[in-house]
């Protein structure tokens, strides 16, 4: 079976599974991989199993809002190559992407069981939250699954704070918001936005400021603006700091707001390679100059901002 573990994972057909026998198969959407989806792989870690996460690409709700002609804003916290790998970093041993299209999307709950828990993946433990549903017009249930009586099943209460149960669109609520603190106490770790370094115009590096750019499309956004932020590269084991721009650079008429990171004390060529930013601190909104001299000097106090920042919160 091919395994999503790459930048650019593959998502399976029905026909692409291969059994694992008596794995540990946990089901959902993952978005963001919070610390809801990380309680589910911790019950699924304590069977002493090989724990299969299997999840879906596109989300089933994006796919839906399409065949509809509806207009959705971008659910995403996480992209497929991201959330493979948070998803491994709490506890999967396999992650299984399934296309969302037309096929799967007319399987009823019957067959979802036969033709991917137990044909196709060959589970024999299902760890899923408590409000699971499965299948055409979300016919199946926790009660189907245990029904069935092939494998058993956990169903997980769902965790939270004070302020309600970790989910992702409580998540994608607090990003919207611009309250990274909260967002990261439910994601349990900082807000990141991953992916390849992109060829621009390079005006940043005729300014003194080089910056690695990164698309933001299809993905869920914080206010627009300038942040203090972590950067993770590609054999690296230690985290660089940075101040990043994410916004549509108003002087310059950016059609769709990117992610623009300048790196403090580097100077390599990672163009094509796969970044994560870690969003730390809102520092300021984006704004418009009347010079690039005004420009410039706002963006030398943005970077002192930023190293202050880094000296109170460590790496």
């Amino acid at each position: 079976m091919t395994i999503a573990n790459s930048s650019s994972p593959r998502f399976l057909t029905l026909a692409d599974l291969t059994p694992q026998p008596g794995c540990t198969l946990v089901i959902g959407n993952f978005d963001g991989v919070h610390r809801g989806h990380q309680a589910l792989l911790a019950q699924a870690r304590a069977r002493g199993r090989p724990v299969v996460v299997l999840s879906f690409e596109p989300h089933p709700r994006q796919y839906f809002a399409a065949r509809q002609g509806a207009v959705v804003a971008p659910l995403r916290l996480t992209p497929p190559a991201l959330k493979t790998r948070l998803l491994r970093a709490a506890g999967a041993d396999s992650v299984v992407l399934l296309a969302f299209e037309a096929a799967l999307a007319e399987v009823d709950a019957t067959a979802f069981i036969d033709k991917v828990i137990v044909q196709g993946l060959g589970a024999s433990h299902i760890v899923v939250g408590e409000d699971f549903v499965f299948g055409r017009d979300r016919g199946g249930s926790i009660e189907t699954l245990r029904a069935d009586g092939r494998f058993s099943v956990t169903a997980v209460t769902p965790v939270g704070d004070a302020a309600g149960v970790f989910s992702s669109s409580r998540a994608r609520q607090l990003l919207a918001a611009g309250d990274l603190v909260g967002l990261a106490n439910i994601l349990g770790r900082a807000h990141s936005i991953a992916g390849p370094v992109l060829h621009g115009d390079k005006r940043g590096r005729t300014l003194g400021y080089p910056t690695a750019n990164q698309s933001l499309v299809g993905l869920a956004l914080p206010p627009l603006g300038i942040y203090a932020v972590r950067v993770r590269l590609p054999h690296e084991s230690v985290p660089r700091i940075g101040a990043a721009n994410l916004g549509i650079r108003p002087m310059f008429a950016v059609e769709y707001p990117i992610l623009e990171t300048f790196i403090f004390d580097f100077d390599q060529d990672i163009y094509d390679q796969d970044i994560t930013v870690e969003l730390v601190k809102f520092l300021r909104p984006e704004a418009r100059f009347d010079s690039l001299d005004a420009l410039m000097a706002q963006m030398k106090q943005d970077c002192q901002a930023a190293r202050a920042v880094f000296q109170s919160v460590s790496l």
